[in-house]
């Protein structure tokens, strides 16, 4: 799911919360999905399309950049891929409240208070990216097909127990 899409559930969710309708509802308004999509749903729930594309376009950008500056092309992640790297990763949490707000702000809602944000969605959509982004092919932090296979894995494994917490979090832990 993008950012755009968990902040539009962290919309519902505040909704919900000062209307007193607490009702299981969909991303859309609608009833919550069936439980083989739900399963499938939930695995790509925490995967932040957005900055993932961002990294994915940015990854030949910052080795054609560096291939520039040094005059060779690099056999390993450079200075500057860290960079890009390090960025989109602060850059997926502002993404995700700054849609949030946005959000709230489309449907004529006034602001809430900043502690009914959705932190919880916005760590999680970090942790996700800062995973899937070692998973993106062509990264330059792994090249080797068994070690990229290790990372695909475990940024699957990943998404699926923030999914798993995510309701968690939002219905218990934030009472």
């Amino acid at each position: 799911m993008s950012l755009i899409g968990l902040a539009q559930q962290g919309v519902q969710e505040t909704i919900q919360r000062q209307t007193g309708t607490l009702e299981s509802v969909g991303t859309n308004g609608t009833p919550p999905p069936a439980p083989a999509e739900s399963a499938l749903k939930r695995l790509v729930d925490f995967i932040p399309t957005e900055t993932i594309a961002l990294f994915w376009l940015a990854v030949p950008a910052a080795a054609a950049l560096t291939e520039h500056w040094s005059g060779e092309k690099p056999a390993r992640a450079a200075p500057l891929d860290w960079w890009v790297y390090g960025g989109l990763l602060a850059f997926t949490p502002f993404l995700l409240v700054l849609s949030y707000l946005s959000g709230i702000a489309a449907r004529n809602q006034p602001r809430p208070p900043a502690r009914d944000w959705p932190w919880w969605k916005a760590v999680a959509a970090t942790i996700a990216f800062a995973v899937w982004a070692f998973a993106v092919p062509g990264n330059p932090f792994i090249r080797e097909a068994p070690f990229l296979m290790a990372v695909w894995v475990t940024a699957t494994v990943v998404s699926i127990v923030l999914a798993l917490l995510d309701p968690i979090v939002v219905n218990w832990v934030r009472r």
